[in-house]
């Protein structure tokens, strides 16, 4: 038997793989609940092939711009936010983080019509004041009041359109109109 007394003990040590995150821009609608980015991906930045299964979080900001103190949670109110995303480190992969991305959350629309009313000629000015929001196009809990304008009464026989002058949504005592994308319909008063 021979035996090699140049045999030596070598350690090889394999380094993380370095990654690349990128996102495209996010665009939702109001729901009256916080609403999570999706759809970044990871590819390995050595040979741009996707890495399967990666996770991520998400950081956002107010305004046009990923600078700041990022927000609590993702947005709930409409308007313009800004989101990047970060790709989780693991044992095979450096964390990465994509560019900052524009995060649209648009109004959501609802239809608000004014009331209809009808009655024989008693002498008396007639109006209005209620008004409806299209079905299901409020979010559960939300409840719409409207003023109407000057113009909405009747002071003789015959016939006038109701039209709504301010509509105002709110959730319990809090004013979300600036969530809702509004339009108002006419009633009769007759």
């Amino acid at each position: 038997n021979k035996t090699n007394a140049n045999t030596k003990c070598v350690t090889h040590t394999i380094t993380k793989s370095n990654t690349t995150t990128t996102m495209s821009t996010v665009e939702k609608t109001y729901t009256g609940s916080a609403q999570a980015a999706s759809g970044a991906s990871a590819k390995l930045s050595s040979n741009n092939s996707s890495i399967s299964g990666a996770a991520f979080t998400y950081a956002y900001y107010s305004g046009t711009s990923c600078s700041g103190t990022a927000l609590s949670s993702a947005p709930t109110a409409a308007g313009s936010y800004s989101v990047k995303a970060t790709l989780t480190g693991t044992d095979n992969y450096n964390t990465s983080t994509s560019s900052c991305v524009t995060y649209t959350m648009n109004q959501k629309a609802v239809t608000v019509t004014a009331g209809s009313q009808s009655r024989a000629w008693n002498g008396s000015a007639l109006t209005n004041s209620t008004c409806t929001a299209g079905s299901n196009q409020l979010v559960s809990g939300h409840a719409v009041t409207c003023t109407m304008t000057d113009g909405s009464t009747i002071t003789t026989a015959g016939s006038v359109d109701n039209e709504i002058s301010t509509v105002t949504i709110k959730s319990g005592t809090t004013d979300v109109t600036s969530n809702y994308n509004v339009t108002k319909a006419k009633g009769t008063l007759t």
